[in-house]
Parts: structure tokens; sequence; C-alpha cells
């Protein structure tokens, strides 16, 4: 499905928006369910989950303390992992960019 799919939508904004929800919707094999994950003994609120599809914000996945290791479980529990609303990162999101690294790392 993936294959004829748009992966990057820029500029961010309410027409990206609109395409990660079609995206979304067309790889979901499930309704939606309750988007609050269970990681590594914390609450992830995601911005939409469907059987093995998780859509969340970067400010939500990756702008928090975070590890690997949510990382690892969340690749685990998810075949597809849509990330929306990421930014340009200038040096003072240093610790957003590691982390945004280390998910691209996982998930590769």
């Amino acid at each position: 499905t993936l294959a004829g799919m748009p992966t990057v939508h820029v500029p961010l904004g309410p027409a990206a928006d609109a395409a990660m929800a079609e995206a979304f919707d067309r790889l979901a094999e499930a309704r939606d369910e309750d988007p609050v994950l269970h990681i590594e003994h914390r609450e992830l609120r995601a911005r939409r989950r469907a059987g093995g599809v998780v859509w969340f914000d970067f400010r939500q996945l990756c702008g928090g303390p975070r590890s690997q290791n949510d990382y690892l479980e969340i690749a685990a529990r998810f075949h597809t992992v849509l990330l929306s609303d990421v930014p340009q990162m200038p040096p003072k999101l240093a610790s957003e960019a590691r982390r945004f690294t280390w998910l691209v790392d996982v998930l590769y």
C-alpha cells in the first residue's frame, strides 16, 4: 500500500494533515482504537491507532522523555508508524533530534 503513496508531506499544515489522515485510513486494517498506549510503564497518546497502524505527532513521540526501548516496543507492536509535524531541527532541538534519530534507526 505504501508503494502508491507519498511518504513525506510538506509544508506542514492542513493539507499535510489531510494527506496523513488519508494515508492512515488506507493503511488501517481495523477500526480506530483507544489512542492511549502504555509503553515502558508510561502513557503515550497517539493521534490515532488501528490494528497494526499508529499515528503520532512528533512532539508526543520525540519531544519528551523517551528512550530507544520505547521505540523498540512501538516497533514490535505496530507494522506501520506515521509521524506528523516533524519540524526543522536547529541546535536548540538537539534532544528531540537525537530521539528522532533513535526512532528512525529502530524503525529501519
